[in-house]
């Protein structure tokens, strides 16, 4: 909302969330960039396949949302709400990622995913089991 986006600026809170993101990305053992020129849904299933394969190898998968989507909003125009120092600032984060990760015109960013070494199970969640959930017809 922007009461919220109001709050977290007068304090600073989104600076201070993107530079903690922005070292943390940077100290990653490993970062991907989900995109696609097609079908988000097939999209969501390789990531599924990239995170379930990961997790067998015993890497932890930590899903970022936000730079994508600032990403492809920029991308698509533009970013409202945000005042001049935000909109430069985050022309300069979208200019190192673009760089990292060159897209074609057409691809659209879906999700940044940082990898690191799991060294104990994750705890569970309460979700219920896939097999309760789920049936063969």
């Amino acid at each position: 909302s922007a009461e919220a986006r109001a709050a977290l600026h007068a304090i600073g809170g989104g600076a201070k969330l993107a530079k903690g993101n922005a070292e943390t990305l940077a100290r990653a053992g490993g970062v991907a960039l989900l995109s696609t020129d097609g079908d988000a849904l097939d999209a969501g299933r390789a990531m599924q396949r990239v995170w379930l394969q990961a997790t067998a190898l015993g890497l932890a998968v930590h899903p970022y949302g936000t730079p994508a989507d600032l990403w492809a909003r920029a991308r698509a125009g533009g970013v409202e709400g945000l005042d001049a120092a935000a909109a430069a600032e985050l022309d300069r984060a979208l200019a190192v990622i673009a760089a990292r990760y060159p897209l074609e015109e057409a691809e659209r960013p879906l999700l940044v995913l940082r990898f690191a070494r799991a060294d104990a199970a994750p705890l569970r969640s309460s979700r219920l089991a896939p097999e309760a959930v789920t049936s063969r017809a």
